[in-house]
């Protein structure tokens, strides 16, 4: 698999109703799911397919040609009706295949192809083979033993913009369904945001192929440099893979460790027993659930974030988190992603064109025009904002906060008053936290995190000026106030 976007035919599978199954038959669910992954992997591999990736009971598969996945699909499903589920009350299958363009990397796959075919996958019935018309007319054309039925068009990305979907019928197919089933795009409390997301398109994509691959995500990085900015933007890609919707928790405001559980439920629309402890209550009605989780800010509360993480990744099978932090959680299975601030020009960019191949400066620009439409960069300003985003490191908050003083103040008196920082960058977003309305009040809540040697030690380097070496840190915090 090359790290080059190429047009590929998805096939995505997953059983119906395999939560119920879990909790009614365990056991012989087992064998049955060992029964069920052969049939589709023997089914795709004979018919040229590769299966690049598994999540629980669903199968990811890519294939060169469209008429490969439609084959492989019917086998599978030919296949799976002959076998025998009588141990777990039957089982039907649901499929789904796209033709689209997506980018390969790593032994897996990421794009707006994955998308569709996952939103598509969401309207089929147990049973039921679906495309879209990239595959329909292709399966149509060359008149084999399949065929195409359309059924009507449905919003799978942009509402304005409904795609025809087809049900594939053939020899040993079920013929007959009930109507697709209809999105519930109101399964999700993700905030719409009111600007693109600018620069993150690999950070994007590692964190998809992270939340396809790990149970339990944690997004670390300073703070302002975009974590729940990522991990919205993210989620709000992949709600047709979590029929139970994406939610986010806020533990921002939140203090008290014992309120964490309660959070979580209210997020989720969910009441908690009585008379039974908070987390343990969550974890038995999240028991069931196929769900992403977003628990945002969970630096200041993080030993309660880790516990509660842990139970309810032990209790459930199929709910997943991303946790947006500092520092990782610290559980068994955790993966970690850490966000770095957005690229910078070279120092040497002088042209506005040159300066705006860095995301930094794109940010910059999007903000400034959003706050004064008349604003332009031009190869005279282009210096000066390079200046600015590279003093400021790249960090989104920061690039925020000056873009909305740059067309009042202009982007010379801006740089000037970059000495003063503190005072300048003020004004973030009335309806954001109070750390997040200045730089300031950004870096006081980080540093009113860290225990008191940290704290020594960061006041002990603030004597370097520009950097400094390992070396050079060691020799100014080594010794038996800091090290005992």
């Amino acid at each position: 698999m090359s790290d080059a976007a190429s047009l590929t035919t998805f096939l995505i599978t997953d059983i119906e109703g395999s939560s119920l199954k879990w909790l009614n038959h365990r056991e012989a669910m087992q064998g049955a799911l060992t029964t069920h992954d052969a049939i589709l992997r023997e089914a795709i591999t004979s018919s040229g397919g590769e299966v690049f990736k598994t999540a629980g009971d669903a199968f990811y598969a890519a294939f060169a040609m469209p008429a490969a996945a439609v084959k492989a699909a019917a086998r599978a499903q030919q296949d799976l009706s002959a076998a025998d589920w009588s141990s777990i009350g039957g089982l039907k299958v649901r499929m789904a295949i796209h033709t689209g363009t997506a980018q390969s990397r790593a032994g897996d796959y990421f794009g707006p192809a994955l998308n569709r075919v996952a939103r598509l996958l969401a309207l089929a019935h147990g049973g039921q083979i679906l495309t879209t018309d990239s595959v329909a007319r292709l399966v149509m054309a060359e008149r084999e033993a399949h065929s195409a039925v359309l059924l009507g068009r449905q919003a799978l990305d942009d509402p304005a913009q409904p795609v025809e979907v087809y049900q594939v019928k053939g020899p040993g197919l079920v013929a007959e369904f009930p109507p697709l089933r209809m999105r519930d795009t109101n399964r999700t409390n993700l905030p719409q945001q009111p600007t693109v997301l600018v620069g993150r398109e690999h950070e994007l994509q590692t964190l998809a192929h992270h939340v396809a691959n790990s149970r339990l995500t944690s997004l670390t990085g300073t703070g302002g440099v975009g974590k729940t900015r990522l991990a919205i933007a993210s989620a709000g890609e992949h709600s047709a893979m979590f029929p139970d919707g994406i939610w986010l928790v806020e533990f921002a405001p939140l203090s008290d460790p014992g309120l964490l559980p309660g959070a979580v439920a209210t997020a989720v629309g969910l009441q908690l027993a009585p008379n039974v402890p908070p987390l343990q209550a969550l974890a038995n009605q999240m028991q069931l659930m196929d769900t992403l989780l977003i628990f945002d800010n969970c630096e200041h509360v993080i030993e309660a974030v880790a516990e509660m993480a842990e139970q309810l990744l032990n209790v459930t099978r199929r709910v997943r988190i991303i946790a947006t932090t500092q520092e990782p959680l610290g559980v068994a299975g955790e993966q970690v992603m850490r966000l770095p601030s957005l690229s910078l020009p070279p120092e040497t960019a002088t042209t506005a064109e040159q300066v705006l191949q860095a995301s930094a400066v794109q940010l910059f620009v999007m903000l400034a025009k959003n706050a004064d439409a008349r604003f332009v960069l031009d190869d005279r300003a282009a210096p000066t904002v390079n200046l600015i985003c590279r003093r400021l490191d790249g960090v989104p908050l920061a690039i925020a906060m000056a873009a909305a003083r740059a067309p009042t103040l202009g982007v010379e008196k801006l740089a000037q008053l970059l000495d003063q920082r503190f005072r300048v960058l003020t004004g973030g977003k009335r309806t954001a936290l109070p750390r997040q309305q200045t730089l300031r009040a950004t870096l006081d809540w980080s540093y009113g995190l860290l225990s008191p040697r940290d704290k020594a030690v960061f006041r002990r380097l603030s004597v370097f000026a520009g950097g400094f070496t390992l070396e050079a840190a060691s020799a100014v915090t080594s010794d038996d106030a800091i090290d005992e």
